[in-house]
C-alpha cells in the first residue's frame, strides 16, 4: 500500500482551512435604528441589568435623517436576546463621559434575536 506524503504548502493551507472553520462569528451582530442617539459611539457598551454584554461596532447616520447602530453581542449572552428586548441610549453606569445602549426585556420568553436583524 503506497502512502503519498502531503506538501508542505497543502499542509499549511489545510490547517489554515481548519483553523478558520473554527474561528466562526462568536457574537450576535444586529443593528438598531434609532432616530436620535445622543452621542453614542463606536466601543460603547451595550449593558443588560448593569452587565456589559457587547459593544457597538459602528454607528452611521442614513439618508432617511435617522441612526443604524450596529451592535455586537458576546455569545454567552446571545439567548438572553430576544423579541421582546428593547434598547435605549443613556449614560453609561461606569463612565459618565461616555453614553451605552442598555437592553431591557419587557416580557419573559420569546424567539431569539437573529443575527443581522435590523431592530427599530
Amino acid at each position: 500500500m503506497e502512502m503519498k506524503l502531503i506538501s508542505k504548502g497543502m499542509f499549511c493551507l489545510l490547517l489554515g482551512a481548519l483553523f478558520f472553520s473554527g474561528c466562526g462569528s462568536d457574537t450576535l451582530d444586529f443593528k438598531i435604528r434609532y432616530q436620535e442617539i445622543s452621542g453614542l459611539r463606536k466601543d460603547d457598551r451595550v449593558l443588560f441589568e448593569e452587565r456589559h454584554i457587547g459593544s457597538i461596532k459602528d454607528v452611521k447616520s442614513t439618508s432617511q435623517g435617522d441612526y443604524l447602530v450596529d451592535v455586537s453581542i458576546n455569545e454567552e449572552f446571545a439567548n438572553d436576546i430576544t423579541e421582546h428586548s428593547r434598547f435605549y441610549v443613556s449614560l453609561d453606569s461606569m463612565d459618565k463621559e461616555r453614553q451605552a445602549v442598555h437592553m431591557v426585556r419587557i416580557k419573559d420568553g420569546g424567539a431569539p434575536l437573529q443575527k443581522n436583524a435590523i431592530v427599530a
